[in-house]
This record gives C-alpha cells, sequence and structure tokens, in this order.
C-alpha cells in the first residue's frame, strides 16, 4: 500500500507514550511436554498405536478426506494448494481422564504464551491431520470456524517424521515451529492468533499426525486478558497529553489507534481484543476515565485505493485483472464504519472519512500489502484507462472530542448523528444534559437543510430519541420542519405515538401541515394518519372533541387536484392496468370519515361532489359502489346527502355505460389502422376495413415484418401474428380475434356486479328512483 508522504501523526507525543505501554503475550507460541498418550481411536482402524507404525498410517490415509482450503466464498480441493488428508471428528474418538488433563495443560501453556486467560477459553476439537512424503499448505490465514474463535492450537502425536515445519508470520515477525516427535510419551504443539498467517513445510520423510482445536471465548466473556498489563505508570501521562489535546481548538477531532490483530466486522469488540491490543484499550479507556469530553469507541478502519493499470498480456485478453499490474495511484479514500461502544453496543455511526495525520502509529499501514478485495474496470466503449481498485481492511480503537461528534458524523448523515443522540441518552439514563439538548435543537436545525427528498431513514429514531428527552419545543418543530417534509406515507404508528406527546394546538397545526404538503402525492396515508391521530386523542380525552376540523377544510382545498394528479402521478411511477390506477374503496370510506368526524357534515356533502367531478380518479364503476357498502352501515352517513349524491353519480356513471350490453361485432371490420404510409402498411389498413377476410399473409423480409408487428403493438389492432419460417422470405400470418368485444363484455359483467352491489345500498329516498327501475332491468337483461 502507498502511504501519502504528507502521512505524519499530529500527536507524537500520545503515539509514544501508548507505544510504551506493556503488551503481555505473543502472537504464536509452542513447546514440548511429555505426557500420558491419548486413547485414540478412529472408525474402521481401531486404536491407534504410538508412535504410529507404517500400516495403521497407511489404514488412516485411506479412511481420510484429501482436506480442502477455502478461497473467499467458496471451499476447494486443489494439492498444488494444499497437499494433505484430513478426518473429521464424527469418525474418530479420544478419551481417557489422562488425556483431558494433559490438555487443559496444553491449553493453559498456550494460553500464557499468547496473554490469554484460560479460565475464559476453552478448545474445540476440529480435524485430525495427515500428512505423509511430500505433505504441505501454502501460506493462508484461519477463518473464524465457530462462534468465539480466536486462535487455532496444533498437537501433533508421536509417528516418525522430518520436514514439515510450520511457520507462522505478523506484521513481519516470522517463527518456526519444529512439530515432528517419535517418543511414545511426547507431544508437541504451537498456538497462533486467527489472523496469524501460517504455513506448513513439504514433509521430507514419514509422516505426521496432528489435532486441531479451535481456541474459543464464551460471547459474555469480560476476563480474556491473562491480568491486567502493566500500564498503571503511563495512564496520567497518557490522560495529561489527550486533555491537552481535547482543548487545542486546532488540534484534530479524532484520534484513530490502528490495532495490531485483525478483526471482522462482526466480532469486534473491546472484550474479545487481544494481548496488545487489549493493553492500549485498557489504558486509553482508565486515562479518559476522568475526562468527559472524550470519547473511545472501536471500529473497522477501510482504504480503497484506484490506480491506472497496464495490461502485460501480450495477447490482449482483457477482463482478469491477473494479467494488469498497478501503475500510478489515481485516488485514496481511507474511512471508518462499524462503530461499537466499550459497553458492546453496535452504534450506527455510518462511514467517517479519516485524515492521514489522525493515524498511528505512524508506518503502521505500510506493510499492508494483500487487499483483501479487489475489483478490476476494463476499457467500455467510450471509457478511458483500465483501473484497479484495491481495498484493505483494518480494526482500530477511535479517540473523539464529544463535542465535536456533530460535526464528525456530518459525513454519516442525519441517520449516524440521531444513532449517536440515542446512545448518549442511554449513557445518561434518558435524562438529557444541556448539552444534549443544545446538540439535539442544532440537529433538528441542520437537518431541514440537508434536502426535502432525503428518505424517510432516521426519522424514527430521531422520534424516539426526542420522545426520550421529552421537550415540547423541540419535538412540535421536528415534526414541522423535518417530518412533514420527509413523510413518505410509513411510520404513521411512531408519528401518531409522538404527536400525543404535544399540546392539542400543536396537534391539531401538525396535522393540518401534512394535508396541506402531502395530501397531494400520499392521499391514502394521509387520510390514515389523521384517522389514526383522532382515534388516539379522543381516547386520550374524556370528552371526546375532533381535531380534524382544520385538517376537514385543508382536504377540501387539496382534494381536486389530488384526484387530478392521481392517475397521472401512478402511471409515471407504475405500469398497472387503469383499474388499479384508481382510488381504492377504503381511502374513499377513510375520507368521507375523516369529514364526518369532524363534525361538518355540509364539508361531506362538499367533498362528494368534488369526487363526482372526477370520475375517473374516484372509480364511480368499482370503488364507489364498495365504499357505499362499506358506509351504509354508518347510519348517519348512510342518510345524507353526501352518500346520496354519491350513489346517483355512481348508478349514472353505470348506466350509461353497461344499460346494454355490449353488442357483438356484425363482421371482421376492425376499428383501428396503422398510421404509417409504406407500401405494406397500406395493405394492413386494407385488410384491417374488409368486413369479409379474417386471415392476410405477408411474405416480407425481417425488417418489414417486425415493422408491421410494431403497428401493431402501437395502435392496439385487434390481430393475432405468428412467422411461417417456410420458404424465404419467411410469412407473418395475421388473423383478425374479438379482443376487443371480450374487452367489452367482461367490463360488462363487472358493471352488472356493480348494479348489485348499488342496489343493495340503495338509499331510502332513492328506491324508486329512475336509476333503481334501469338497473333491475339491466340485471334482467345481462
Amino acid at each position: 500500500m502507498k502511504i501519502p508522504d504528507r502521512y505524519q501523526t499530529s500527536n507524537p507525543e500520545i503515539e509514544r507514550l501508548i507505544l510504551s505501554i506493556d503488551r503481555p503475550g505473543h502472537y504464536c507460541t509452542g513447546s514440548t511436554i511429555t505426557c500420558p498418550m491419548p486413547d485414540l481411536r478412529v472408525d474402521s482402524v481401531g486404536q491407534i498405536s504410538f508412535p504410529i507404525p507404517k500400516f495403521q498410517m497407511t489404514q488412516l490415509i485411506e479412511k481420510a478426506n484429501r482436506a480442502p482450503f477455502g478461497k473467499g466464498s467458496e471451499t476447494l480441493v486443489d494439492v498444488s494448494v494444499r497437499n494433505c488428508w484430513e478426518i473429521s471428528p464424527e469418525n474418530f474418538s479420544i478419551s481417557n481422564r489422562y488425556w483431558d488433563k494433559t490438555l487443559r495443560e496444553i491449553v493453559s501453556l498456550a494460553t500464557q504464551g499468547l496473554g490469554l486467560n484460560s479460565d475464559c477459553v476453552s478448545a474445540e476439537l476440529y480435524k485430525l491431520l495427515i500428512y505423509d512424503q511430500g505433505s504441505f499448505f501454502l501460506p493462508h490465514q484461519d477463518t473464524e470456524k465457530s462462534l468465539g474463535m480466536i486462535a487455532t492450537l496444533t498437537v501433533s502425536l508421536p509417528v516418525i517424521g522430518t520436514g514439515g515445519e510450520l511457520i507462522v508470520t505478523h506484521e513481519g515477525k516470522e517463527t518456526v515451529f519444529e512439530l515432528n516427535v517419535d517418543l511414545p510419551s511426547e507431544v508437541a504443539f504451537a498456538a497462533f492468533y486467527a489472523d496469524c498467517k501460517h504455513e506448513v513445510k513439504p514433509l521430507i520423510s514419514g509422516y505426521r499426525v496432528t489435532l486441531i482445536y479451535n481456541l474459543c471465548v464464551e460471547p459474555d466473556s469480560t476476563e480474556l486478558a491473562l491480568g491486567p498489563p502493566d500500564f498503571s505508570l503511563h495512564v496520567d501521562s497518557v490522560a495529561t497529553e489527550l486533555n491537552r489535546w481535547a482543548t487545542d481548538i486546532c488540534s484534530r477531532d479524532k484520534l484513530v489507534w490502528v490495532l495490531d490483530h485483525e478483526y471482522s466486522k462482526y466480532g469486534l469488540s473491546f472484550d474479545k481484543l487481544q494481548n496488545g491490543d487489549l493493553a492500549v484499550a485498557s489504558a486509553l479507556s482508565a486515562a479518559i476515565e476522568n475526562l468527559p469530553n472524550i470519547q473511545l469507541y472501536a471500529a473497522i478502519l477501510n482504504i480503497q485505493e484506484t490506480y491506472n493499470a497496464w495490461d502485460y498480456d501480450y495477447y490482449g485478453r482483457y477482463g482478469d485483472a491477473t494479467h494488469h499490474e498497478k501503475g500510478e495511484l489515481i485516488q485514496q479514500e481511507i474511512w471508518i464504519e462499524g462503530w461499537i461502544s466499550p459497553d458492546g453496543q453496535e452504534l450506527g455511526f455510518g462511514n467517517v472519512p479519516i485524515y492521514d495525520d489522525e493515524l498511528m502509529p505512524r508506518g503502521i499501514l505500510e506493510d499492508a500489502d494483500e487487499p483483501y478485495d479487489e475489483e478490476y474496470e476494463d476499457y467500455t466503449g467510450n471509457a478511458g484507462a483500465t483501473l484497479l481498485d484495491f481495498q484493505y481492511g483494518f480494526a482500530a480503537l477511535v479517540v473523539v472530542k464529544r463535542d465535536s461528534m456533530m460535526k464528525i458524523l456530518m459525513h454519516g448523515g442525519p441517520v449516524a448523528q440521531v444513532a449517536w443522540l440515542n446512545y448518549m441518552l442511554k449513557q445518561n439514563a434518558g435524562s438529557p444534559s444541556e448539552q444534549l439538548l443544545a446538540y439535539a435543537e442544532n440537529l433538528i436545525d441542520v437537518w431541514k437543510d440537508i434536502g426535502k427528498y432525503e428518505r424517510f431513514s432516521g426519522v424514527s429514531d430521531m422520534l424516539l430519541a426526542l420522545e426520550s428527552i421529552g421537550n415540547q419545543s423541540l419535538s412540535k418543530k421536528f415534526v414541522l420542519l423535518v417530518v412533514v417534509d420527509r413523510y413518505n406515507g410509513f411510520e404513521n404508528q411512531q408519528i401518531v405515538k409522538h404527536l400525543l406527546t404535544l399540546e392539542r394546538t400543536d396537534i391539531e397545526q401538525a396535522l393540518a401541515s401534512f394535508v396541506r404538503q402531502k395530501m397531494n402525492v400520499y392521499p391514502t396515508s394521509v387520510i390514515n394518519l389523521l384517522l389514526k391521530a383522532d382515534t388516539a386523542m379522543s381516547k386520550r380525552e374524556t370528552e371526546s372533541q375532533s381535531i380534524l376540523k382544520n385538517c376537514a377544510n385543508e382536504i377540501l382545498d387539496c382534494l381536486p387536484d389530488t384526484l387530478r394528479r392521481f392517475p397521472r402521478r401512478h402511471n409515471y411511477y407504475t405500469s398497472k392496468s387503469k383499474e388499479d390506477l384508481k382510488i381504492k374503496p377504503k381511502m374513499l370510506v377513510n375520507l368521507l370519515s375523516v369529514f364526518w368526524r369532524a363534525g361538518v357534515p355540509e364539508l361531506t356533502a362538499t367533498a362528494a361532489q368534488i369526487l363526482s367531478n372526477h370520475a375517473t380518479a374516484t372509480g364511480f364503476d368499482r370503488a364507489v359502489p364498495k365504499a357505499l357498502a362499506k358506509l351504509k352501515a354508518n347510519d348517519a352517513i348512510f342518510s345524507s346527502s353526501a352518500y346520496r349524491t354519491l350513489w346517483l353519480k355512481s348508478a349514472d356513471f353505470l348506466l350509461k355505460r353497461s344499460e346494454l350490453p355490449p353488442e357483438p361485432p356484425k363482421d371482421w371490420r376492425l376499428e383501428n389502422k396503422s398510421d404509417c404510409s409504406c407500401e405494406y402498411c397500406v395493405e394492413l389498413n386494407l385488410f384491417c376495413d374488409n368486413p369479409e377476410i379474417y386471415e392476410f399473409r405477408f411474405s416480407i423480409n425481417k425488417e418489414y415484418r417486425q415493422h408491421i408487428r410494431d403497428k401493431i403493438r402501437i395502435h392496439k389492432l385487434e390481430l393475432d401474428y405468428e412467422t411461417e419460417s417456410n420458404g424465404r422470405p419467411y410469412t407473418l400470418v395475421l388473423t383478425k380475434n374479438r379482443a376487443g368485444y371480450k374487452r367489452k363484455l367482461k367490463a360488462y359483467k363487472k358493471d352488472v356486479k356493480s348494479f348489485r352491489i348499488l342496489l343493495n345500498t340503495i338509499p331510502a329516498d332513492a328506491i324508486n328512483e329512475p336509476h333503481a327501475v334501469r338497473m333491475r332491468s339491466a340485471i334482467c337483461g345481462s
């Protein structure tokens, strides 16, 4: 990795103090011990003798399978990468109480060497590995094979063999383990952290048999370290320097300490830090204990580099990054994500950029030569140079100034800032300090200017935070300035719950704002919001008095434009049928319920008249009859003039269309025609006009066949077509169908069903209306 020349930590004294902290343990450890041998029994082989004789080694290999290795998300078998054998635990057993005692002793020695507390570590048997002459395993890094795995333990059993050294490397350091043992009372072991690279050199002669264990810690373990590292002499000095940094207005807002070991994004936590990393975290935690303006987090540090690339494959086999090498560095981005608090909470602080002089210790990233991900972008039709992207990931500790958190999290957006606010409220047991109140108000002011059409994400969490704060002024401000602007039809329940924390007049003002600004965009959701709020208020107050009066007038002002825009808006965003683009029955029921519950029946009549003036969007053929069937149960609405107006309009609309069934076509003449004047479309139109011919055959080239098919689709000609491939050119066969008549007949049958609904919902004073008589006649004639 290329680190810019400008990189130089702005806090050399803090870096020096942290580097001087005593760090227990090592990245790997190993030894040989004398002990009783285990009672090892393998299926189809029996009890194993020690040292293992050659005939049993042959039997073991016959029982074993080739050991695989992982590559990305795949598990592969390739003897050019890993050449050895394995037997799974279900195919062998280890017993005898002496071996249990020996294993505990080995785990104790291994954890002591790694700087861990053996009481918190368990050994989980993973595999029995078998190496014969020539066996090896190229350099690799273990994956997390089980929950809580932090290290690997390999125990070599007595068998004659030479070579096969285990080489473990970490941070540029290398340790070699000779694991061959042939005495019947000795075993050799080696243990290393899971993020260490290791390899097994080829076995020169004989065999090797090893038991592989995963060293794991319990998920809730809090005493992972062997013992408290001796950093007491440094805490005061570190605290002094951190305090000086925090009070310096010219210094950076955060410091990032890159950890020695690797931790996954989902496995990073303070209680799982290993040896030296744990010592640094403990020292920093102790140093900031009495520094209220400083906070400590863990996070994942990401680096992405983009290079120009040149292709060294002479034959031009593009599309494969293996044929390219890095050229000039074009861009480098450094950021942190996956924030974790000291108490283990996952914090949604988002991605935050890191500046070069915030990184410590200096030069720590220079040895990161192998990225965890590579992306290759080749030439395109009108693009420029080939590019190579490399991504690196590290774990880090992040020290931040509390006063600067809003500025730090600005790049993560409101979602990240609200996550920090909720976290701090939990830290304060829900009791907000003046500083947090000021932060919340500042956040609202910033949020309202970010962009009105930003996704609703984060608003729900902010509502929860404001409920915890309990400041009505802030709550009202957030609803009116942010929630209304970003409303998209979701979170109604959360919004209503929050509105109930406000004064009645504030609730009425907020609901009116929702109608005024969002009725034209989300009419169904806004109406639902009004009803939910009114229901909740009526349950809360002893006297049921609707809060919807102001909203009713606002709805009447918006309703005409809402009905005009409704089909057009949905046509733009969806490809639904015309029937689906009409307003649904439930929305009509809720709309009229809002007016009725508001206690202004005269406005209900006005709303019914507006709906009558927009028959297409309102759906007087389907939605209105179904809505009337639901409204009939409400005696007050059923006897109202609004109900009668909607019923008469729906009956009139349907009778005009379907009082009589559609007439079947008298001949094969088609109404629609092509608007093209080419010779083939002229023939097509003549065919459409012909009342007797229902089939026509075009023997024309492919491009003209496609032209005719396009015209049929564009002008919705009632024609079926297929291509016959006999002879040249192919023949396009056109056949007239009765699609138009079938559509009309289908719509007529639906209209008859709507007639029946209307007759079942007829107002009491309209039983003898001419509409009712005509509908009964239409049903009889169907």
